[in-house]
């Protein structure tokens, strides 16, 4: 990957949190460096490329009419948080192009109450990043804004039948095949059930199940799912259900939680004495879950770029209004795998 003019190896280091001695190691391919660095230098790297291409590109353009992007979201308590706190972070950056970024989020969910604010946010805002599970009314809503004028991207899962702008965010179907193969290779040639915990019906629950469905039925005969427990983004709908079926008999040889309430998974194997025994993975790197690997109450976290995520969203908007001459290239993000070993620094 090619740094742009502007972008040394000290900016890059600085922001991946490695000596700069590492990104030369990346870039040059002469040194063993393991994947979770490699992809922290990378990352950087996309970030900073994405931030000089708006410098670069929009000091050609004429600024004129002010536009404000609004981040409209529902999701898990934890999610939500991250996602204000990354637009919160880089929001300033674009108020010399005379642009102004906005959060928005609805907890807990009713769809009536989303599609209200949906219709009214589109009056409000000229264009909306969107994070929200499928449904029809929804869908029906969205086709209807975008008709009358008001862009709108879908954010970390996609609304595939809508007539939305574009999709932003990651592949997870690749991301459940990446939990299906780490939970495999993990258990080894044991044979026995693990249990998927899922919530509400996002598109990206859907592709990460499929995923990890896929590979374990493939690749692993050995192992059996379990039907999927739903824990509403709650730890302690997660606990509740878990330790319900524990009582029960049933000691799975791994637990995948595809959605929030990850500390909840945690705390019912914790209580039963299974956190070394049973292999677990979960989505979401926050300071909950930091702290869930570095206690080795997680085996792994499935994480993504938000960050990058965040401007690569920001730059389509801008490309569609005309702020930037050249089309952002939008391809689906990795799976970002961080074990207790390679988790860094703490988040925050």
């Amino acid at each position: 990957m090619d740094l742009l003019k502007k972008t040394t190896m000290k900016e890059v280091a600085e922001l991946a949190g490695v000596s700069v001695a590492t990104v030369d190691r990346v870039l040059s391919g002469r040194a063993k460096v393991s994947p979770h660095t490699k992809e922290r230098v990378f990352a950087a790297i996309q970030q900073l490329n994405l931030q000089q291409q708006l410098s670069i590109d929009s000091s050609n353009v004429e600024v004129n009419e002010p536009l404000r992007f609004l981040f409209l979201s529902e999701s898990g308590v934890n999610f939500l948080r991250s996602i204000e706190n990354t637009v919160m972070e880089i929001r300033e950056q674009f108020s010399s192009q005379n642009i102004t970024i906005h959060t928005k989020s609805l907890y807990p969910f009713n769809v009536e109450h989303f599609i209200e604010l949906l219709e009214v946010s589109s009056k409000q805002y000229d264009a909306i990043v969107l994070l929200c599970r499928e449904d029809p009314a929804i869908s029906a809503c969205v086709n209807k804004i975008v008709k009358a004028g008001c862009p709108i991207v879908c954010f970390t899962t996609d609304l595939c039948d809508t007539s939305r702008l574009s999709y932003v965010g990651p592949n997870h179907v690749s991301a459940g095949r990446t939990a299906g193969s780490l939970m495999g290779r993990y258990i080894g040639p044991c044979s026995g059930e693990v249990v998927l915990v899922v919530s509400a019906p996002y598109r990206s629950q859907y592709e990460r199940e499929l995923g990890f469905r896929r590979v374990i039925r493939e690749q692993f005969p050995n192992l059996t799912i379990l039907e999927s427990f739903n824990n509403h983004d709650l730890d302690e709908e997660s606990y509740d259900s878990l330790i319900k079926l524990f009582n029960s008999g049933v000691k799975p040889l791994g637990i995948y939680n595809v959605t929030g309430g990850t500390q909840g998974v945690a705390q019912a194997l914790k209580e039963k004495g299974w956190s070394n025994d049973v292999v677990f993975i979960g989505h979401e790197l926050n300071d909950g879950s930091y702290d869930l690997l570095s206690q080795n109450e997680v085996d792994i976290i499935i994480d993504q770029d938000l960050k990058s995520e965040v401007l690569t969203a920001i730059n389509v908007l801008m490309h569609h209004f005309e702020r930037l001459q050249k089309e952002p290239v939008q391809t689906t993000s990795a799976p970002i795998i961080t074990l207790r070993e390679n988790m860094g620094a703490k988040i925050g």
